[in-house]
């Protein structure tokens, strides 16, 4: 390059003769042509990293493939594949509201994978024995839908020891249906889910129409029997025929006392009891009637015209045993309906009140002969005890309580459970504590003290490894809001060394959470 166009390069200023345009013209040319030549190496490079990428996919995926060879999947034994598919078939309990298509799906899906995965689900009659009913068939698919049920019930027939598991959303399709009947001798737990259908307008033309299917039919094997929502007159006649039934579990079900009284239910060979919206007087004389139960849930509230009076002529304190009873979970509407002071429960590990009274508990605790057996207590928004010490005496009945649970609206009784749980050695077998209340400058020195005490001991029972603590809602701002919050920040601070002895803890103040 000349002088001159190095001068014309760094200047503005045009070319003075023709030689200058000739020259920057001659380079010109050469630069396109060194340019094209450049591209044109690019251009087969580029084809080669194609290639090359292409071949490295390539490779991965044979690599792949080939690993796949030795999964450790390939050589499960079948009564471990078939136990991995029954965990992804839909439960005989699960009521989640599913689309028709997702009905059959868990079943079928694994059996076109490959042929030692359906040859494993051919030979397990469990997968197919979970047989749903939905009104949300297409017409379409109701030829589909009935092969395909058709198949469920060849597959399960072979096994005469097998109970089907039926689970109907509202009415079905009659044809549907009726197969579905002619399988009744083999059911052995029957839920009902009415609550999505009760207002259409072809509600009670469906209802009528179960109802007389139903009342025909005979369930020698039934053992479960679950409904939600508002149910057809055939239930009673459906609960008098299962002669074997041992669960029983109404779900927002106003009428579900009149429907105990009516239908003739063997309540004595119940082991397992769902009930809500009973009387007092009601709850207490089914619970007279069921002294096999392991599990109980029940609700009450008062009824209109109801009287006190009554109740205190039939039973005593104390005068209903369950022996056998292992979770009993209470939940009362009005403190006025409590029935736990009639109860003995020797044997109960799980007791979760709501709404029931502080003073209720204490005195069932307090009317036992020997120390209660009670591992996992939970009390949600219980009234007050009219007496501090009353929650002192509860704890100290409780010397194999492993979970509280503790929801309560009033600040300085909650701040006094804290304070006894830190006196003595109450509770020596406490690991876990959810805490739902106001929360203070007290409270959280209350919690230092428990964490500093339970947390540092052994690895054993009784050191308290869960913590939860929740802020119940404010109804307006409280002048200690601040305060709350620069507690937490100096818990979160100061617990480095004890709260690392927690295997998890938080604390959520007002919709803000710290992890300590």
């Amino acid at each position: 390059m000349s002088v001159l166009l190095t001068h014309l390069l760094t200047s503005n200023e045009p070319p003075h003769s023709s030689s200058e345009c000739q020259s920057t013209y001659d380079l010109l040319t050469s630069a396109q042509a060194v340019l094209a030549s450049v591209e044109t190496e690019i251009t087969a490079l580029n084809a080669s990293l194609a290639m090359a990428l292409s071949r490295r996919d390539a490779t991965l995926q044979s690599i792949a493939r080939h690993r796949a060879i030795l999964s450790p999947i390939r050589y499960l034994p079948t009564e471990i594949l078939q136990h991995i598919f029954s965990l992804i078939n839909p439960p005989a309990d699960a009521f989640a509201q599913r689309s028709w298509e997702s009905d059959f799906r868990a079943p079928w899906a694994v059996g076109v994978v490959c042929r030692a995965w359906r040859q494993a689900a051919l030979g397990h009659p469990g997968l197919w024995s979970v047989l749903t009913l939905t009104e949300r068939v297409p017409k379409a698919m109701l030829h589909t839908r009935r092969q395909m049920l058709e198949v469920q019930l060849d597959r399960i027939s072979g096994c005469t020891e097998l109970g089907a598991h039926v689970l109907l959303w509202g009415r079905p399709d009659d044809d549907l249906f009726d197969l579905l009947l002619s399988f009744s001798g083999r059911w052995e737990s029957l839920r009902f889910n009415f609550e999505s259908c009760a207002g259409s307008n072809i509600w009670p033309r469906r209802v009528n129409a179960l109802d007389s299917v139903l009342s025909g039919a005979s369930f020698p094997k039934l053992r479960t029997i679950e409904i939600i929502g508002s149910v057809p007159g055939a239930i009673p006649a459906v609960l008098a025929s299962a002669h074997n039934l041992r669960e029983l579990r109404f779900r927002q079900h106003k009428q579900s006392a009149n429907l105990l009284r009516l239908s003739g239910v063997p309540l004595a060979q119940l082991t397992h009891l769902e009930v809500p919206y009973l009387g007092r007087t009601e709850a207490l004389n089914v619970l007279s009637c069921t002294p096999h139960l392991i599990e109980c849930v029940l609700s009450t509230a008062k009824r209109h015209g109801w009287n006190v009076a009554p109740d205190q002529q039939y039973f005593e304190p104390g005068s209903i045993k369950l022996p056998y009873l292992r979770r009993f979970c209470y939940h009362t509407h009005d403190t006025d309906t409590d029935i736990l002071p009639f109860l003995d429960l020797p044997a109960v590990e799980d007791l979760s009140l709501h709404r029931s009274s502080a003073d209720s508990l204490v005195r069932y605790l307090l009317s036992q002969s020997s120390p209660s057996a009670i591992r996992r207590l939970s009390m949600w928004e219980c009234t007050k005890a009219t007496a501090s010490n009353l929650l002192a005496m509860c704890l100290d009945c409780l010397p194999w309580l492993q979970f509280l649970l503790v929801d309560s609206t009033n600040g300085q009784e909650g701040l006094e459970l804290l304070q006894s749980l830190n006196t003595g050695e109450r509770c020596p077998s406490l690991e876990s504590l959810v805490y739902s209340s106001e929360l203070n400058c007290q409270t959280f020195d209350a919690f230092r003290t428990l964490v500093a005490t339970r947390g540092r001991r052994g690895n054993g029972a009784g050191r308290l490894s869960y913590l939860r603590i929740f802020q119940s809602p404010p109804t307006f701002f409280s002048p200690e809001m601040s305060c709350f919050s620069e507690e937490a920040a100096a818990m979160k601070q100061s617990f480095g060394v004890d709260t690392a002895l927690l295997r998890s803890h938080e604390i959520a103040v007002s919709k803000r959470s710290w992890c300590l």
